[in-house]
């Protein structure tokens, strides 16, 4: 016997406090009194059990019970077998209370079997004779814990946490103790209770216990809300309630009384199990639509919150242009005062150059008026030389010409008289010209001091104004410069003010995406849990069927010859196992038939399909005839050893399907074969594929 390695696996249990029991208790009737489905909430309680592999067909073992504090006194004892594709158990209780001693919801015991994994399996209600009760089941599973229950009917699908007893290992148990964490859920105590306590039952020992369990799975139902979301089962339910309650009514008998009751349980159960999964599905999608609207409304305020920041800076941004366009007109017009002024200096100093030019050409008309007077001078001390040159001559031609001589001195007399008049009135012009140039630089001498001097007022009238344009301009930058301020000191404020506001709101924001976050990353953590343990459950269950796929071939090949292919498991059977030209079977064919036989009835699944061969010697009619003759002997035999006449089907294909030449004896040999092909959903290949369509 394998060394036993215990090991607690954790059975997480749904445990609340009594307070909260007392307040899920009003709540839940608040929400049935309006019309809703109730509210389950649960806690998490720890509990320990020994999960054993039970050795693959070698020989039952045992394992014993032992009362919780439930149930403390009650004991059991269990034969545990692992047969051909499934664990057979028989179970003996002693020492039993009725189960409505922990509560009047709670009628019967029931058996479950739990994975390490948390699969739960509801194998058998337990039914009291006295204190004692005897249990014979079977399970699928391979690796399991047993424990014990109270339950208000036998149909349930999942265990309440009232565990009254539990599976203990003994020194002779034959099996494997792993270390497993078995993580499921169990329906809370006053779980059915708190649903309005709708029973409020009175044993009555004439009646069956079936019809108290169907009317307690009935009640559940509907206080689940399976009536509303399940209403077509729920109706069946109902029915066949009816009918048990009819046929006690009438004293029909026990037996269809718990017929129809055990069937108005199991349809109540089954109509719970759809509303429980509605409302989930419901529930999930009304929160799915929260998160979205919750994200709606968190990115609505981010955006808002951006929008109204975009506000304000571009309300800044428009005070600061504005003040920056005031800004621009002040200098504009300070720049104009200071043009028209620079244009006033200009035109002034143009005026002083005129006045300057004209006191030039006056200057110039003085100096060539002199000129000409120094020209009169000179031309009168000319002609004063030549009349002595004269003169000398006259005299030293005195002689000579007194006559002409006496006549050219009055001549010359009279031209220095005429010359000294012209000079006189040469002289006398200049002075006239020169008074006149004298007096004309003084007119514009005086007129440029009057231009000078009412430019200079202009100026000053002008320089003036300027200056209060200045002064008023300067003051209007002032005011402007201190308004454009107090607006960007006003703008800033509200910015900021807006910012914090922002801020806070976009934290507020971020905050509430953390939060959906969170909740949508352990919503999808929960799914990917869920869909890893799917794909696990799925993996094991393929592996299981290679390994039988495996085994089975190993153990045909051991009895005939045999191949794994697409199509399944092909057994060929040749021509020698058969009479010469018949269809009869030899001795040795129905040995290794009846040896096929014993494997298949093993593993339940698995269809046998039957298919006759011939070589091409002889006719199409009798080759094929011959065929069908030999599959059908083949399946004769196979439903006489005790198979399922449904699990096995023949035929015959004649010379169609050769595998071989029939050019040679060997070859023909080969061809003339009966070949089973072994199908089924257990091996991996589907039952039932028609022939001709694979």
């Amino acid at each position: 016997m394998t060394n036993h390695k215990i090991i607690s696996a954790l059975l997480v249990t749904c445990g609340l406090v009594w307070g909260q029991a007392t307040q899920n208790q009003n709540e839940n009737a608040a929400r049935m009194a309006a019309g809703e489905p109730p509210i389950f909430r649960a806690s998490v309680t720890a509990r320990t059990a020994k999960a054993i592999n039970y050795r693959h067909r070698s020989g039952a073992t045992k394992i014993d019970f032992r009362g919780t504090d439930l149930l403390p006194n009650s004991r059991g004892e269990a034969k545990v077998e692992s047969k051909q594709g499934y664990i057979e158990i028989e179970v003996e209780f002693d020492n039993l209370q009725p189960a409505t001693r922990n509560g009047v919801e709670y009628l019967t015991y029931v058996l479950w079997a739990i994975t390490p994994e948390g699969r739960t399996s509801n194998l058998g209600e337990i039914l009291l004779n006295g204190t004692k009760s005897k249990l014979d089941v079977t399970t699928q599973l391979q690796v399991f814990a047993l424990v014990v229950t109270a339950e208000p009917y036998y149909a349930v699908s999942r265990p309440s946490d009232l565990i009254v007893m539990e599976n203990v290992v003994r020194k002779d148990t034959i099996g494997k103790i792993e270390e497993m964490d078995a993580k499921y859920e169990l329906l809370q105590r006053g779980q059915y209770q708190r649903l309005s306590n709708p029973l409020s039952l009175k044993a009555d020992k004439k009646l069956p216990l079936e019809l108290y369990e169907a009317r307690n799975a009935v009640q559940i139902a509907r206080a689940i809300g399976a009536d509303r979301f399940a209403a077509e089962t729920f109706q069946k339910a109902e029915k066949s309630l009816s009918a048990a309650e009819a046929y006690q009514a009438r004293n029909a008998g026990r037996k269809p009384v718990t017929m129809t009751a055990r069937e108005a349980v199991q349809t109540a159960e089954d109509a719970r199990a759809i509303a429980v999964k509605r409302q989930e599905e419901e529930m999930l999608a009304a929160e799915r639509l929260r998160s979205i609207d919750r994200e709606t409304r968190a990115e609505s305020a981010r955006v808002a919150a951006q929008s109204e920041t975009d506000r304000v800076k571009q309300e800044a941004e428009l005070v600061r242009i504005k003040a920056d366009r005031m800004k621009l007109e002040s200098d504009s017009t300070l720049m104009a005062a200071r043009a028209e002024a620079d244009r006033l200096r200009v035109e002034n100093d143009s005026r002083i150059a005129e006045a300057n030019r004209l006191k030039m050409e006056n200057d110039a008309q003085k100096a060539v008026s002199q000129v000409e007077l120094d020209s009169a001078v000179k031309q009168a001390a000319s002609a004063k030389a030549e009349a002595e040159q004269f003169k000398q001559e006259n005299e030293a031609r005195t002689a000579a010409a007194g006559i002409e001589a006496d006549r050219i001195k009055v001549e010359n007399e009279a031209r220095a008289m005429a010359a000294k008049v012209e000079a006189d009135r040469l002289k006398q012009g200049n002075d006239a010209s020169i008074l006149a140039a004298k007096a004309e630089a003084d007119r514009l001498k005086q007129l440029n001091e009057a231009s000078a001097s009412t430019a200079k007022a202009e100026a000053d009238v002008l320089r003036q104004t300027n200056e209060k344009n200045t002064m008023a301009a300067k003051a209007e930058a002032e005011r402007l410069k201190i308004a454009n301020d107090a607006n960007t000191v006003a703008a800033r404020t509200e910015s900021d003010r807006l910012r914090i506001q922002n801020d806070a709101k976009m934290a507020a924001a971020a905050s509430e995406a953390d939060r959906l976050k969170q909740e949508n990353d352990a919503q999808r953590a929960s799914s990917q849990a869920e869909l890893a343990n799917a794909a696990k459950q799925k993996m094991q269950l393929e592996t299981e069927k290679v390994e039988l796929r495996i085994l089975l071939l190993k153990q045909f090949n051991a009895v005939l010859q045999t191949k794994d292919t697409a199509r399944g498991l092909i057994v060929n059977m040749s021509d020698v196992l058969f009479d010469t030209g018949k269809y009869s079977l030899r001795p040795l064919a129905r040995e290794k038939l009846a040896k096929i036989a014993g494997i298949v009835s093993g593993h339940p699944g698995l269809k046998l399909d039957v298919e006759g061969h011939t070589d091409s010697v002889g006719g199409d009619d009798y080759n094929q005839k011959l065929s069908e003759n030999r599959g059908t002997a083949v399946r004769n035999y196979l439903t006489k050893e005790g198979m399922a006449e449904g699990a096995v089907t023949s035929k015959g294909f004649g010379e169609s399907q050769p595998t071989a030449s029939n050019d040679t004896a060997e070859g023909r040999q080969k061809n003339r074969r009966v070949e089973i092909v072994i199908t089924g959903d257990v091996i991996g290949t589907a039952i039932g594929i028609p022939i001709a369509s694979k």
